[in-house]
């Protein structure tokens, strides 16, 4: 495929990659705040920590999904339209 038939990015992509970046950013503060607590964190303390990490990892994971499912449609309806 040459460079002149190259995909590129539309706003919809954009938007969901912003989406994804800011869930991503939330997950490294959320991570950086369990390696890194301002204090001793009791057990339950770091237990809620830690379950929330996991939970904002697969929320983090789905906006990635989102992505390249959006991309692959794009580029799907780009190959049936050049078959056509």
């Amino acid at each position: 495929m040459g460079p002149d038939a190259r995909l590129s990015r539309n706003n919809e992509e954009y938007r969901l990659l912003e989406v994804y970046e800011e869930a991503r950013a939330e997950e490294i503060a959320a991570s950086s705040r369990l390696l890194y607590p301002n204090q001793r964190l009791s057990h339950p303390a770091y237990m809620q920590l830690v379950a929330d990490l996991r939970v904002m990892r697969t929320e983090c994971d789905q906006k990635m999904l989102a992505v390249k499912a959006y991309h692959n449609k794009r580029i799907d309806r780009l190959i049936v339209a050049h078959h056509v």
